[in-house]
C-alpha cells in the first residue's frame, strides 16, 4: 500500500507539473484535439489515479499479465544457474 501511494503521488505531481504554463496547457489541448480525446479526460486522469487501490492493481495484473506468455530478456552474459 505504501509503495502504491508513493507511485500515485509521483504520477499526480508529474501531471500537475505538466500543466504549469500556458504553453503546456495549450499543448495538452492540442493533443486532445488531434487525438479526438474529450477535454474532460484530462481531469478524469487525476480521479483514476487517486481512486486506484491495490485490489485494482491486482485485478489489472491478472487481466493483462500472463506469465506463460512473457519473454525473458537477458542483457549481457547469461550464466548457467
Amino acid at each position: 500500500q505504501e509503495e502504491l501511494e508513493l507511485v500515485k503521488n509521483y504520477m499526480l505531481g508529474r501531471m500537475a507539473s505538466s500543466r504549469e504554463t500556458p504553453s503546456q496547457i495549450a499543448e495538452q489541448v492540442r493533443s486532445c484535439i488531434i487525438q479526438n480525446i474529450p477535454f474532460s479526460d484530462l481531469d478524469a486522469q487525476f480521479d483514476l489515479i487517486t481512486d486506484t487501490n491495490t485490489e485494482r492493481v491486482q485485478q489489472l495484473a491478472e487481466q493483462y499479465l500472463h506469465p506463460d506468455e512473457l519473454l525473458e530478456v537477458v542483457a549481457g552474459k547469461m550464466e548457467d544457474a
